[in-house]
């Protein structure tokens, strides 16, 4: 635990997080969840076929190439440079060019790039709402997205739940929750990342810390990287998007599909749609 307190977290650390070492632990492009997670909201959504999605952090680009597999047009957005370039070389191996385009931007600032009223669908998934060290930069991605949805457009945003957060990390066996919540996983062979979650129950935050050693190599490698993130109750979220013309009509709890406990799932998903 005394090499995890070494990781410091400032402020914006998401300019600096995403980078190809975080990518190992959390993408696996051939991965059958994707199809599982893009199916689910096509299921629920019914957007047809030729409709205009835009893919807020997309990465490297799993779920737009998905969608535009399934006849969308795609827009994808993300803020690191990495992932972008890594999610336009995807995009061409996947041969779905013709139907995604990947840029770089801000989520609080989307009327650089877009018009009013310019999509069918905005998309943020894969837990990636939240990340700002001010909940008004999160009302502003809201109202952003509200402006460029058409009317009767949809937002579909899959994020944590407040409650099934606080459940896990507030309440686990004094013996386990020294100073966190720790995980030990090998997302690849001889790949391992010691995770440890903690809440702030006073600023609704959490805050993980990931150690990662690679040894894959003859020489290991040790890297640290932290992280944070607001959390809502789905609550929460139906009073932030009322003034925004966005009303809740569908809510089940991880991506892929399952059903939605307001006091056990750790995720909520839901679709608003735009009056």
């Amino acid at each position: 635990t005394g090499a995890i307190g070494q990781i410091v977290m400032g402020r914006d650390w998401w300019k600096k997080f995403f980078n190809i070492h975080a990518a190992e632990v959390m993408f696996d492009l051939q991965n059958r969840p994707t199809k599982d997670e893009v199916k689910q909201i096509l299921k629920q959504t019914q957007l047809k076929k030729g409709a205009f999605v835009l893919d807020l952090a997309c990465g490297l680009g799993r779920h737009s190439i998905e969608f535009a597999k399934q006849g969308m047009n795609v827009t994808g957005l993300d803020y690191s440079q990495e992932y972008v370039r890594r999610a336009k070389h995807e995009v061409n191996s996947a041969k779905v060019q013709s139907k995604v385009k990947i840029i770089r931007g801000d989520m609080r600032n989307l009327s650089h790039h877009f018009e009013p009223e310019q999509f069918d669908m905005v998309v943020s998934l894969f837990n990636s709402f939240g990340y700002f060290d001010k909940r008004s930069d999160d009302i502003k991605v809201l109202k952003e997205v509200s402006r460029v949805l058409k009317p009767g457009g949809l937002l579909v945003l899959n994020t944590l739940n407040r409650e099934g957060v606080e459940a896990r990390l507030c309440h686990v066996p004094q013996q386990m929750n020294l100073d966190g919540f720790y995980v030990w996983k090998e997302p690849k062979p001889k790949y391992f990342v010691l995770d440890k979650a903690s809440y702030n129950k006073k600023k609704q935050r959490t805050q993980c810390q990931w150690i990662l050693v690679d040894n894959r190599k003859d020489k290991s490698r040790v890297l640290r990287l932290g992280f944070g993130q607001n959390v809502y109750s789905h609550r929460d979220f139906k009073n932030l998007l009322r003034p925004l013309d966005l009303q809740v009509k569908k809510l089940w709890g991880r991506l892929s599909g399952e059903s939605f406990s307001k006091k056990k799932s750790w995720h909520q998903t839901f679709v608003a749609r735009k009056n």
